[in-house]
This record gives structure tokens, C-alpha cells and sequence, in this order.
């Protein structure tokens, strides 16, 4: 334990932040892997969704890496996903009620299907909303 504590004031130091400021950060970068790899996931099955939204991301995580104060700057790309990573887990936690309520795989398929739809769906109107042109 107090060697944990020695490599972790000593890594602090080595990047320059403090705890609050190191938490922030690793989550900020964590968020946007979590965000890379589900694109990278639904492009493999749809390929026309999120053609360029993972290797976006991964060319940005690349830079703060490099520049760790590019972190907050990065934020105005990242700021739309809160709603869509609490739509993510309530979509995933209701895909799992009809296989948790050990529901006929008939009537588990469909409804958990139906879930998961939901972010696909936040997606595709938030895609359709981006390339229209500004209302004058």
C-alpha cells in the first residue's frame, strides 16, 4: 500500500497535476476511448455508421497525450456525449431485464434489441441534424 502511494505522488508529480486535475483527466481520456471503441464496434457491423468517429477520436487522444492541457479544449468535441452515454447504459441495463427476468429467448431477443435500438437511433438523428443546412 505505501508503495502505491509512493508511485502515485511520484507520477503525479512527473505529469504535473494534482489528484483532482489527474482524475479529471484520465476520465476525460477514458470517456473518449469508451466513445472510440463503441463506434469502432457499431461501424464494424454498419460500416456507413461512424465511418471517421473512432479514428477522429483516436488522432485526438493522440494530440492531448502529446499536450495534456488540449484536454479541456477537446471538450467542446466531447460535450454532446453526456446524454448519449446515459442513454448507452439505461438502453443496455433494459436490454438485460427480459434475460435478468429469465424471460423465453423469443421474447428476450426482440425487446433487448428494441433497447439497444435507441442509441443507434440518437445517433443517426444527431448525424441527419449535423449536415442540415441552418434554418435562415
Amino acid at each position: 500500500m505505501k508503495q502505491m502511494l509512493t508511485e502515485s505522488r511520484d507520477h503525479l508529480e512527473g505529469v504535473g497535476e494534482t489528484y483532482g486535475e489527474h482524475m479529471h483527466f484520465a476520465l476525460g481520456v477514458s470517456r473518449l476511448l469508451l466513445v472510440a471503441g463503441f463506434c469502432c464496434a457499431v461501424h464494424a457491423m454498419v460500416p456507413a455508421l461512424f465511418p471517421t468517429s473512432a479514428s477522429r477520436r483516436i488522432r485526438l487522444l493522440h494530440a492531448i497525450l502529446d499536450d495534456r492541457t488540449r484536454l479541456h479544449a477537446a471538450g467542446a468535441d466531447t460535450a454532446p456525449l453526456g446524454p448519449f452515454m446515459w442513454l448507452v447504459l439505461l438502453s443496455v441495463m433494459a436490454a438485460a431485464v427480459p434475460w435478468l427476468g429469465q424471460a423465453a429467448a423469443v421474447v428476450a431477443v426482440p425487446l433487448s434489441l428494441l433497447a439497444l435500438s435507441f442509441p443507434v437511433a440518437y445517433l443517426i438523428g444527431e448525424r441527419q441534424d449535423s449536415v442540415r443546412p441552418a434554418a435562415i
